[in-house]
This record gives structure tokens, C-alpha cells and sequence, in this order.
């Protein structure tokens, strides 16, 4: 069994981690799923041994995707946010910190283009928190950063394999194909990566192992409307269903929404040698999804 192979994906059984997953067993890594499924390698009960599991099974990197991601629950429920996207992150590089030098796995932390607010696009040093969701991200960051780790600012898209569970673009080929009027926010901009180009780049992390915050995202963004008005008329849905409003005429949100939150992703460019796709590129192939 390589060492170079071996990952621990944290979270293995969500949207990404599923993907995932698959994405790196297609590559032929060893991976070590963790989650609450009856099947998962990892469970997680009590923190103090995990650093003798990492180190039996050889684990060279560790892939956290474990978070509370719903923006208005997290600001209804602090403790939640707290729980998921900080003290977690918190147990794990504890253990991770009493592994030996030569044999710390690395860390990659996914976090969010939510911690940017204010006019983008954004680079990684003018994060500014405007919500609990962000806040609990940008704390995680601040706890990865304690160890060899790479944290990837990212907002991806994809189809959810979980029917439970949809995903933004699943939100809107549903609504339209069941011919449900929409309201799309047209002030709220974002540069969104298709789930695939995403897993693409955590294995690239895994294998450069290169530490530091990085923004990743396709090139230039749009809005949220504009990026619903795509998908529709790339899979032949009713555009008239759907109404441009102010995301401050929406009166069902609980926390505070950065309107834009592009990011400049060049730094990661230069460092990984890695040109990052166009907007419109990452929308056909989200396509493919629902085709």
C-alpha cells in the first residue's frame, strides 16, 4: 500500500465527498472515507486515538469537507456552526499535531467565498466575515493554518446525488421543469466551479502538498440571475418563469448576504501553474448533469 496514496476524506458521504470519493478511487488513490454511514473506514467517536489511526493506515492527507453549510441555519443556531466548522476542525489538527514530523499526513481545508464582502473580485488577505456561516469558516482557517495545510476559498456547483439535498443548480432545473415561478437575485455575484474542476484541484493539492489560502473559481463570475438565465437557456427551460429581484427584497433570509463575492484567483494560478476555466466552460459542463 503506497503512503502517497493513501487519503482520508472527512465528510466522505455529503455532495463533495461523494464525488470525491469516486474521483480519487477512479485515480487509483487508497481512500478512507469517514462519515456516519454504517460502511465508513472512519467514525469518529472519541478524538484521542485518531492520531494512531492516521498513522496505522498510512494516511498522507487529510481531506476535510465536514461543515455546516446552510447560511440561515448557521445564524439561527450558532452552536451548530460552531460545532461543525470550528470545534471539529479544532479536534482534528489536535490529533494531526501529535503525529511525528515525518509522518503528519497534510491537511486540505475546503472553505468559502463567503468570508469576502464589499466590492470583488476579492484576494485572499481582504476577507471580512459578514455573517456566522463566513465567520465560522474563516475561524477554521485561522485553526488549519497551525499545520501543513493547503485551504482552498471556493463556491462549486453540480448536481447533488442526494434527492434530500439540492444543490443551487438543482433549485433552479427543478423549479423550471415542474414550470414553478422563481425569483433569481440579480446583485449577488459569485464565480462559481463545476464540482469536477474542484475535485481536479484538491488532487492536485494532495500531490504539490502546498500550504497557504488560496481563492479558486472560474474566471470573471456573474450573477446569481445571470447564471440561472444560462442554465435555462442551455437546457430549453421557460426564462419567463423567472422574476430579477434585490436579494434585500427577500424576506426569508436570516443572515446578512455578501452581494459580491468574485474572487481573484491568481495567486493560486502562479503557485500551482494551473489555469483555471472560464465562467461559461464550468456551465457546460454543469450541463452535462442534467442532460
Amino acid at each position: 500500500m503506497s503512503y502517497q496514496k493513501n487519503i482520508l476524506i472527512l465528510g466522505a458521504y455529503g455532495f463533495l465527498g461523494t464525488r470525491l470519493s469516486h474521483f480519487l478511487k477512479e485515480k487509483g488513490y487508497k481512500v478512507f472515507r469517514h462519515g456516519r454511514n454504517d460502511e465508513a473506514d472512519f467514525k469518529i467517536i472519541d478524538y484521542s486515538t485518531l492520531h494512531q489511526k492516521i498513522t496505522t493506515n498510512k494516511i498522507s492527507s487529510i481531506v476535510n469537507l465536514v461543515a455546516a453549510t446552510n447560511v440561515d441555519e448557521c445564524e439561527r443556531n450558532i452552536d451548530l456552526a460552531f460545532d461543525a466548522n470550528i470545534f471539529f476542525t479544532q479536534s482534528i489538527v489536535n490529533e494531526v499535531l501529535k503525529i511525528k514530523e515525518n509522518q503528519k499526513p497534510h491537511f486540505i481545508q475546503i472553505s468559502t467565498d463567503q468570508v469576502y464582502q464589499g466590492n470583488g473580485p476579492h484576494i485572499e488577505s481582504s476577507a471580512r466575515p459578514s455573517n456566522i456561516y463566513a465567520l465560522s469558516k474563516f475561524s477554521s482557517e485561522l485553526i488549519a493554518s497551525k499545520i501543513k495545510s493547503t485551504i482552498l476559498r471556493t463556491n462549486f456547483v453540480g448536481r447533488n446525488s442526494d434527492n434530500n439535498k439540492d444543490s443551487l443548480s438543482d433549485f433552479i432545473v427543478k423549479s423550471l421543469r415542474s414550470e414553478k415561478k422563481i425569483n433569481v437575485f440579480s446583485d449577488v455575484y459569485f464565480n462559481p466551479l463545476f464540482i469536477d474542476t474542484l475535485c481536479e484541484i484538491i488532487e492536485l493539492s494532495i500531490n504539490t502538498k502546498t500550504n497557504g489560502i488560496y481563492n479558486v473559481g472560474s474566471s470573471k463570475g456573474l450573477s446569481k440571475s445571470q447564471f440561472a438565465f444560462y442554465i435555462a437557456k442551455k437546457l430549453g427551460l421557460k426564462r419567463s418563469l423567472m422574476k430579477e429581484v434585490s436579494v434585500n427584497s427577500a424576506n426569508n433570509l436570516d443572515a446578512r448576504r455578501p452581494l459580491d463575492m468574485r474572487m481573484d484567483c491568481s495567486a493560486f494560478s502562479n503557485e500551482f501553474d494551473y489555469q483555471l476555466p472560464t465562467t461559461e466552460s464550468e456551465i457546460i459542463k454543469l450541463m452535462e448533469d442534467y442532460r
